[in-house]
């Protein structure tokens, strides 16, 4: 939580009632695991949770990181398949196959 205590199961109704009895039926694949942050409700706030630390306050909202997803050109996929390209070489070498590729 933003305001940092610790987030509540959503699975338990302590300290906070009604979590686990009410949203984890109601909202059954938003993915309420443990004592993450979600939206199950599609709230305009993003991600928050119940406070486990207690009941002031109730919930809270959570600062998510944003991951950034890697260019396609570059980093492991490159490695990758040079990798795959020395093996070929390797076998090549050790066993003097003619592979015409």
């Amino acid at each position: 939580m933003t305001t940092g205590q610790v987030c509540q199961r959503w699975d338990v109704d302590e300290p906070n009632s009604r979590v686990g009895s009410v949203y984890l039926p109601q909202y059954p694949d938003a993915g309420l695991d443990e004592n993450y942050c979600r939206n199950p409700d599609g709230s305009s706030g993003g991600p928050w949770c119940f406070n486990s630390e207690g009941t002031n306050p109730v919930f809270g909202s959570c600062t998510v990181p944003v991951c950034v997803a890697e260019d396609s050109d570059q980093g492991d996929n490159h490695d990758y398949s040079h990798a795959a390209a020395m093996q070929v070489s390797f076998i090549v070498f050790l066993f003097g196959v003619n592979m015409n590729i």
